[in-house]
């Protein structure tokens, strides 16, 4: 029989996982590119090495550095026929999280954050758990290092996944969910 601490424990990482997969999957993306940009030598690479270090494909990393630059984050680069790109100013107040630009997820946040998150759906928990939390979800490769959901943790928050240790969200979240990612992709 499972104790009501691991009972609760099991919702709160459900709960923690919905409020990060609040950010849409575009959104993500184009915030590790700037991300991965801003932690570059120069902080500027080609478009084969975003690729490689963000495990996308080359024509995804093209088209958000093309929307990135539409945006005013980067300038495109083309150096002896080969693509990539500079973080502009701009580009990395945004990927620290001092500005924010519809379209790039912000920094996922402090532990306080997710807390303050948390309490407002009438979850009370300490930073501690919290922090304690996104290191279990992390070895799990829910989040990342950043605290951003991963791919297969937005799986999980939207019940098309299961990870022991995290209850299953009822069938009116995953419609919520269902509903508020389809209004992200419509612009609605």
């Amino acid at each position: 029989m499972t104790s009501f601490r691991d009972q609760w424990i099991a919702h709160v990482r459900l709960a923690m996982l919905i409020v990060l997969a609040k950010a849409s999957p575009d959104a993500l993306r184009r915030a590790h590119v700037l991300w991965a940009l801003a932690e570059m030598p120069g902080r500027g690479a080609n478009v084969s090495l975003l690729a490689e270090v963000l495990n996308l494909p080359r024509a995804t990393v093209v088209d958000d550095l093309a929307w990135l630059s539409d945006q005013g984050l980067v300038r495109r680069t083309r150096e002896r026929g080969v693509l990539g790109a500079m973080l502009l100013t701009p580009g990395v107040e945004v990927a620290q999280g001092l500005e924010t630009v519809d379209g790039v997820a912000p920094p996922a946040g402090s532990a306080e954050d997710i807390q303050a998150a948390l309490a407002a759906v009438a979850l009370q928990v300490t930073v501690s758990d919290v922090t304690d939390q996104l290191t279990w979800l992390h070895e799990r490769d829910l989040v990342d290092a950043r605290h951003t959901i991963t791919a297969r943790g937005r799986l999980v928050a939207q019940g098309r996944e299961t990870v022991p240790g995290i209850h299953a969200p009822s069938p009116e979240t995953v419609m919520r969910l269902a509903g508020a990612g389809a209004r992200a992709i419509l612009g609605g």
